[in-house]
């Protein structure tokens, strides 16, 4: 897959429109923007979607302490990154806050991203790692 230097205009626009214009964006939404945005510029991702238990109930299965980040995101040279993603008025839980934390005291690239990060996160998908965000 080439490695993309912008991302197509449409995805641009529709980003600016939400940030500036729309911070009500919900996670899913938000979400999307951002692994549309990281499969145009060649990452690959992983995320953990819920299940429907047999009690009728949704939950991500895991095992291990909940609050791991929303995407780990792996790119050839760009890097390794894992990302909370959260609405503009969404709140990190006390597992999410412990897991960033710990990842960036390890060393890892740990982020919480929001809506109007968008230029942060666009910079850091079309960047190699040491590049400011």
């Amino acid at each position: 897959m080439p490695i993309r230097d912008r991302p197509p205009a449409g995805l641009v626009a529709r980003m600016t429109f939400h940030t500036q214009l729309n911070s009500k964006m919900s996670e899913k939404e938000w979400q999307k923007m951002v692994t549309e945005t990281a499969d145009w510029f060649g990452w690959i991702y992983y995320h953990s979607r819920p299940a429907l238990t047999q009690a009728g109930k949704w939950a991500t299965p895991l095992q291990g302490l909940a609050g791991f980040p929303d995407l780990v995101l792996v790119h050839k040279t760009r890097g390794l990154v894992f990302a909370e993603l959260k609405s503009q008025t969404g709140r990190l839980t006390d597992k999410q806050e412990r897991w960033i934390d710990l990842l960036t005291y390890s060393g890892a690239e740990a982020h919480v991203w929001r809506p109007t990060d968008w230029p942060a996160v666009l910079r850091r998908l079309r960047n190699n790692p040491g590049g400011n965000l």
